[in-house]
């Protein structure tokens, strides 16, 4: 019986401290916070608003095999610091996209969304695709809030296709980071 106490003792202790995700300082000058499977991220100094870096805070996960430094895929949630819009970004790492394909988001107990790749923002780099239309990223913050996984699959540019989970596990926490801390500096 004791060893039983103990033991939810000590597993009370591990999942109240997973609980309890703590805002810390990151060395790259970021407030920082870890909520289960996403990190959010704000810039404690925006004063540098020119750059897309100084005006957004972001939640991410990251899913697929692992690479030297980071995962294949990743899923991005960016608020804007000073006018409070969000965009969703989708970054295949080493990859491109078929032009004329669509990527199908497939969230838990919902139906799937197709969004044309044409359709989807292309900035700086090649393998990044940004999803800025305010009412269908609205949409899809709500099915983010309300699943515990997303399936997005992509087809490449050389005819592959791919599907990968992310978990949502953690979003509702990290996106509220990104609104607590966006307005101002900390």
């Amino acid at each position: 019986m004791r060893l039983i106490f103990l033991f939810a003792l000590a597993a009370s202790l591990l999942t109240a401290g997973l609980a309890t995700a703590k805002p810390f300082r990151h060395h790259f000058n970021e407030w920082r916070e870890y909520n289960k499977h996403w990190l959010s991220v704000c810039p404690i100094d925006h004063a540098n608003k020119a750059s897309f870096y100084g005006s957004h805070c972001w939640a991410t996960t990251y899913a697929g095999e692992e690479y030297e430094y980071a995962r294949r895929h990743q899923l991005s949630v960016y608020r804007h610091r000073d006018t409070g819009a969000v965009q969703v970004s989708f970054a295949i790492h080493w990859e491109d996209l078929a032009p004329q394909s669509d990527i199908v988001l497939k969230f838990d107990a919902a139906p799937p969304v197709e969004l044309a790749v044409a359709e989807l923002e292309q900035r700086q780099t090649q393998n990044i695709y940004w999803l800025t239309d305010p009412v269908i990223v609205q949409s899809m913050l709500a099915d983010m809030r309300a699943s515990n996984g997303l399936t997005v699959s992509y087809q490449f540019a050389d005819g592959r296709t791919e599907q990968v989970r992310f978990s949502m596990i953690g979003f509702t926490r990290a996106f509220k980071f990104t609104q607590t801390y966006a307005p101002k500096d900390r």
